[in-house]
């Protein structure tokens, strides 16, 4: 089990830059994908995204994360991202 210690202060803004694997390049074409992602966990999660830009092997955030816990806002936008990611391009499924 990691022992890595998450930094929590809550009511700070936090900058977040999230890089595709290997730097492949399909954000912005997908940038549907990351914004359903981004709406969905505002649901479960609550924070305010301030600002940000998609680029084609990654994006950054700003954002407030309130309440909410920012280790768990990033990791369901992007586990999220990754389920819709995959569904969307028949990764995953078993080929007959």
């Amino acid at each position: 089990m990691s022992k890595l210690k998450r930094y929590k202060d809550f009511g700070t803004l936090y900058f977040i830059t999230s890089v595709t694997y290997q730097r492949r390049r399909f954000l912005v074409e997908h940038a549907d994908l990351l914004w359903s992602s981004v709406n969905a966990t505002k649901d479960r999660c609550p924070f305010e995204l301030i600002a940000w830009v998609i680029l084609p092997d990654h994006f950054h955030f700003l954002l407030d994360a309130g309440e909410s816990d920012i280790s768990s806002i990033i990791q369901r936008v992007k586990m999220s991202f990754a389920a819709s990611y995959r569904r969307n391009q028949g990764l995953g499924q078993s080929q007959s």
